[in-house]
């Protein structure tokens, strides 16, 4: 019984223990359901797996975007996370970071930027949202994210705990981008560092402005000095001068090319950049200038310009010491700028720019210096010139006539007061000060005042016209000298002759006789020191005795005219001058006769000693005496003596001796001609001397084709009709051209002109490697790109003429283009190479490479703001194919042709067949302004593709090529413009007189430019 008992309460006890085990299962449930975090592990749960998955993959692609757009951000900010933490600039509506400026470096951790702008998109862009009809949470205050740059990739790991219906998803994620980002941040780096080691850009600015042309309207002057007297003042204004640096700055910029490695580069780099720190980079990197505000980063000293050029300065302690001018000015100025670079390098994994930028200073024309704030530089000018500018001015400037004088500039002090306008007026506010007003005029004497300025004034200004060179004739007058008082002192002088050209008293043992004068101011105007003391003589460059020399800096004004005659055989003075002068405005030459004493009452044959100066005076009288002025403007040549006086000083070479009867005559050895008039054996057949001819206006003449003009024949006995001749000057006339030449390479271009196949060019079309030209190949392509290598040779020899930048288009089936360049050796040769390699293929679409062409025409044009032309020239043998791509009908005219037109491009065009319709469409494509265009000016047709091109480049480049005409008198003569440096000249229809003549020539030749006529001269026998 107790046995039973006993195992019943076991069974009893059993059954609570499994009751209490229920219950504390349901508790424990029942504690899971409520809790608001189950720690149920989701694999436990079946139907979560695939919708997790889902939703993973989902965030996991969301990553991915963020981590590339991140990437993308960064490139574009230069870096940056938040453009808030850097310094930036503003290009095209977008902010890029600087790096570098007042030789302060700014590069960011970039590895830390890209954590942060991961982020930052991140929560930007992903919220705690729905998937897939569930919701998930993310727990963005855990959101950590590492970059690591590696060789080929930006890799992150992002951790960011998320939960799907309170269930965990997946906490992190590994993303990995292609990028080139290691190099690019390495290259990068180095070349800031670099950039402000070195402050290469600053440097590159300076040597761009250095080397502007000094006639340009960008021009900025530096430090220079101008030799050479009449040269034209040049004026900038601040303005102007920001312009000029502002264009230096661009034009550096675009020419900075970062060349790779190993590879020939089509264009010609102004500042190419090989390695940066000892390395070559692989990398793409171009540099940018982007639109800035200049003005506020700008300041010169002096804050306007001015260039005067002056004689050297003769007064010498109170004195004016008589010169022979030297005119110059020394100038310099000091610019202080800052610019920005924004230099992008391609991440080529990526297709994407890294961007950042660089600021650039110039301080007092040195690199660096940091030019941060200008404005306490620009303050003296501007309160000078304009703050305390409270007076007004109304200054009328006019010639003696009282005719208005446009373009005359004008200073009041230091401040620029501008131009006249057609009126011949500028109204400017002064300072009210007492001060210099100063006025120059280009042809006329500078005007300098002193005016004491009310609050308004009107002043009148009246400029006197100058002549830059007047020629001065030295007169001889024979004297007798009678009644001697002491060694050197007469009692009176008488005049023996009529006056003659003082190197005809010549005399067999000494025939030279040196005259001087010395021409001073008599109130000379000492603002504008332009009015010096000058000196005058008759003896040339190459030392010879003439009678008569050029002067230069003679003005409109008085002067006194002092001076002495000499013998060179013993330096005796026999003779002086001593008068005064009102010089005009229409001066031509000025003629001064000397008193020239050969004689004395006690010794019938000479003058044995010096006259004393103080004897001028009594010279002088005699002179007027006699009816002559001792100083003569535009005096009348042709009444000088015809022969000099009798006696031992026979002026026209002639040496007479006394034989009882009369005298004997013989030809004087000292004289300069062997053609002595007088003597009867003179001047037979074959002894002439050589002697130069002159144009009525001037020893040379330049032409333009088709221009004429006199050459003034000398009065002779006889001549040699064959020995005249003259020396050619090509003279270009100079501008910057953009050009594209633009070749068709159609498969019909392996025929000849009239359509017959050539093997020569059928067989090297199928080869793998075509090298044109070939060997007396006649095909038209052949034939073709002879023409147009010899083309470009031609241009590029004549470069120190001509700024040109040239690129080429060829098209068939397809278009290629090889980009424009600067003029260079190693352009050229790239240029070459390249048309050298040309292959045709079917088809000829004409229309897209000229619309190439002048894409890239416009492009360059862009960017080199200093090219003022712009051509295409298009060689084509066939209407286009397909027909749509180009109406070859001329009637229905053709777009793309009138845009490039209207864009301002030249359009020169060859039609290389034999086809009339061809011609006519071909030259409605052309500039001509109707065709057939009979001027030949733009548009070619025909079979001769090198005389085309031949005559486009010379109106181009504007240089004479082809055959040169001289007409002279009604007969030609003819020479090459290349090969011949002088033509000879046809005088057989002249005949000689005893008076000078005047003989009309014309020239005519081909292309543009000019032609200088120099050195014209021809044998023959005088009349003295």
């Amino acid at each position: 019984m107790k046995r039973e008992i006993r195992k019943r309460g076991m069974k009893g006890q059993l059954e609570f223990a499994a009751i209490a085990g229920l219950v504390a299962i349901v508790i424990i449930a029942l504690f899971f359901l409520l809790s608001p975090r189950p720690q149920t592990r989701n694999d436990q749960i079946p139907w979560l797996a695939d919708e997790q998955k889902t939703i993973r993959d989902s965030v996991n692609n969301f990553m991915k975007i963020a981590v590339r757009n991140a990437i993308v951000d960064i490139y574009n900010q230069g870096g940056f996370a938040n453009m808030q933490t850097a310094k930036t600039i503003d290009a095209a509506g977008s902010k890029i970071a600087v790096w570098s400026e007042c030789n302060t470096l700014s590069i960011p951790d970039i590895e830390s930027e890209i954590a942060a702008s991961i982020n930052s998109y991140i929560v930007g862009n992903l919220e705690s949202q729905m998937f897939y009809g569930r919701n998930v949470t993310f727990h963005f205050e855990e959101l950590h994210t590492e970059v690591s740059i590696l060789d080929e990739s930006v890799r992150a790991k992002i951790t960011l705990p998320a939960d799907v219906s309170r269930y965990d998803i997946l906490r992190q994620y590994d993303i990995s981008v292609p990028s080139n980002l290691k190099k690019i941040m390495e290259f990068s780096k180095e070349f800031t560092q670099e950039e402000n080691e070195t402050k290469f850009f600053g440097l590159a600015s300076l040597i761009t402005m250095d080397s502007m042309n000094p006639y340009s309207d960008e021009y900025v002057p530096i430090v220079d000095t101008r030799i050479g007297c009449y040269q034209p003042p040049i004026f900038k204004t601040g303005k102007e001068l920001e312009d000029g640096i502002s264009t230096a700055i661009n034009y550096t910029i675009t020419h900075i090319v970062w060349k790779k490695g190993g590879l020939r580069l089509a264009s010609n780099p102004f500042y190419p950049i090989d390695v940066i720190k000892g390395k070559s980079y692989d990398l793409d990197v171009v540099f940018n200038y982007p639109e800035w505000n200049l003005h506020d980063y700008f300041v010169s000293n002096p804050s306007t310009f001015k260039s005067v050029v002056k004689p050297v300065s003769t007064n010498i302690a109170g004195m004016q010491l008589p010169v022979a001018p030297f005119c110059f000015d020394r100038y310099g100025v000091s610019y202080s700028y800052k610019f920005p670079v924004i230099i992008s390098v391609k991440d080529e994994m990526m297709n994407q720019w890294f961007q950042f930028a660089i600021m650039a200073d110039v301080t007092g024309n040195v690199p660096g210096g940091c030019t941060a704030d200008v404005s306490e530089e620009r303050t003296e000018y501007q309160k000078l010139c304009i703050d305390d500018a409270g007076c007004s001015l109304q200054l009328n400037v006019m010639d003696t006539a009282g005719h208005t004088l446009e373009d005359a500039d004008a200073y009041f002090d230091r401040c620029y007061l501008g131009k006249t306008d057609s009126w011949g007026r500028i109204s400017a506010n002064i300072p009210c000060r007492i001060g210099e007003l100063s006025v120059y005029k280009d042809g006329f004497m500078s005007h300098g005042e002193m005016v004491a300025t009310k609050r308004s004034n009107t002043v009148d200004v009246f400029m006197k016209k100058r002549k830059n060179e007047v020629e001065i004739f030295f007169m001889g007058v024979p004297m007798i000298a009678s009644g001697r008082l002491e060694r050197d002192t007469y009692l009176s002088y008488d005049v023996m002759f009529q006056p003659v050209l003082i190197d005809r008293f010549l005399r067999s043992s000494s025939p030279y006789l040196h005259a001087s004068a010395t021409l001073t101011p008599i109130k000379p105007n000492m603002l504008t020191g332009e009015q010096i003391a000058l000196i005058a003589e008759n003896i040339d460059e190459d030392g010879e005795i003439t009678s008569s020399s050029t002067i230069s800096m003679l003005n409109p004004i008085k002067y006194n005219v002092t001076g002495f005659v000499k013998r060179e055989y013993d330096g005796k003075m026999i003779g002086y001058i001593n008068d005064s002068i009102e010089i005009p405005e229409n001066i031509d030459h000025l003629c001064l006769y000397y008193p020239v004493v050969i004689i004395q009452e006690s010794n019938p044959w000479l003058i044995d000693d010096s006259i004393s100066y103080a004897e001028s005076t009594k010279m002088m009288d005699a002179l007027k005496d006699a009816g002559i002025n001792p100083v003569q403007i535009n005096c009348d040549l042709s009444s000088l003596a015809a022969t000099p006086p009798t006696g031992p000083f026979c002026g026209d070479g002639i040496v007479e001796t006394p034989n009882g009867d009369g005298v004997d005559e013989e030809c004087d050895s000292g004289h300069d001609s062997a053609c002595c008039v007088n003597c009867e054996w003179a001047c037979n057949d074959g002894n002439y001397d050589e002697f130069d001819l002159e144009f009525i206006d001037g020893a040379e003449h330049i032409f333009e084709s088709g221009d004429a003009a006199t050459l003034k024949f000398p009065a002779c006995r006889i001549f040699d009709e064959n020995s005249a001749v003259a020396e050619i000057e090509k003279i270009p006339i100079t501008t910057q051209t953009a050009i594209v030449f633009v070749t068709d390479t159609s498969d019909s271009m392996l025929y000849d002109i009239y359509g017959n196949e050539v093997s020569e060019c059928n067989d090297n079309n199928d080869l793998e490697e075509h090298i044109w030209p070939i060997d007396d190949a006649e095909c038209k392509l052949n034939l073709a790109l002879n023409a147009l290598i010899e083309s470009i040779n031609k241009m590029y020899s004549a470069d120190e003429y001509h700024v040109l930048h040239i690129g080429i288009v060829d098209f068939g089936g397809s278009v290629s283009a090889q980009p424009i360049g600067l003029l260079s050796e190693e352009h050229k040769n790239d240029l070459i190479d390249v048309i050298s390699h040309y292959s045709t293929s079917y088809g000829t679409h004409t229309k897209d490479a000229i619309e190439a062409a002048k894409d890239m025409l416009l492009d360059y044009k862009d960017s080199h703001p200093a090219i003022k032309k712009l051509v295409m020239v298009l060689l084509t043998d066939g209407a286009p194919y397909p027909p749509d791509t180009q109406d070859p009908n001329p009637a229905s005219g053709t777009s793309v042709t009138d845009e490039t037109k209207d864009a301002g491009i030249d359009i020169y065009t060859i039609a290389y067949a034999d086809d009339d319709n061809l011609k006519e469409a071909v030259c409605a494509w052309s500039s001509a302004p109707s065709c057939p265009d009979t001027d030949g000016e733009f548009s070619f047709a025909g079979d001769n593709a090198a005389a085309a091109y031949d005559a486009i480049v010379g109106r181009v480049m504007k240089i004479p090529t082809g055959e040169l005409k001289v007409t002279a008198d009604g007969k030609m003569t003819t020479a090459s413009i290349t090969n011949e440096h002088e033509i000879p000249l046809d005088l057989s229809s002249v005949e000689c007189s005893s008076s000078e003549q005047y003989i009309p020539i014309t020239v005519e030749f081909e292309g543009g430019g000019k032609i200088g006529l120099t050195n014209i001269r021809m044998n023959y026998c005088p009349i003295c």
